[in-house]
């Protein structure tokens, strides 16, 4: 049987952060760098309310979001694809999938959450840019592999720390399934 992969869309697919600071310099004229952005929601450096301003922003420009380097790897990912986000459904389900059409991005579903992504399916792997959700999946039984951003490098997993595999991007994915022989070899 082939394995399920879940995919999350933004700091996974789509590279989401350089947006999310520019945006925070327009609202709040404040200039932050990558590194000073250790939590995915700029805590200690903005407001609460003023990110959900933000991620609305977020989703006004997501057509012109670039995405990640070898994005095109998850079409080549060995089993089914479901594509998990917490973007709100209202607002990004048409923008979403027209973005991943735009680039060419191959999925078998798409799912728009408000939950734990855990919940939304049984997968065998998972790749994502949050902590709490690569704990959430990892308890669940899903090798997970959370993208290394500056808002996730101090994240631990206690027990489950064996499930997630910290990456750099879709490279390191297609290496990790390549030496535990997830990934199948191609013939030249």
């Amino acid at each position: 049987m082939k394995p399920h992969f879940g995919v999350d869309v933004d700091g996974v697919l789509a590279h989401h952060l350089p947006a999310m600071i520019e945006i925070v310099l327009e609202l709040t004229g404040l200039s932050v760098s990558p590194d000073q952005v250790t939590d995915y929601y700029f805590a200690g450096l903005i407001a609460r309310d003023q990110m959900e301003q933000v991620f609305t922003r977020c989703m006004e420009r997501a057509m012109e979001l670039p995405p990640m380097a070898d994005y095109h790897l998850v079409n080549e990912l060995p089993g089914a694809v479901t594509i998990v986000t917490h973007r709100p459904a209202e607002v990004a389900e048409q923008i979403t999938k027209e973005w991943l059409h735009q680039h060419g991005i191959r999925y078998d579903g798409i799912v728009f959450t408000k939950g734990r992504k855990s919940e939304t399916g049984r997968f065998d792997y998972f790749i994502d840019d949050a902590p709490l959700n690569a704990l959430d999946l990892a308890a669940s039984g899903a090798t997970t592999y959370l993208m290394g951003w500056p808002y996730n490098r101090d994240s631990h997993f206690g027990e489950h720390d064996h499930r997630v595999v910290r990456v750099a991007g879709w490279q390191d994915v297609k290496s990790h399934l390549e030496s535990i022989q997830a990934w199948p070899h191609r013939l030249s």
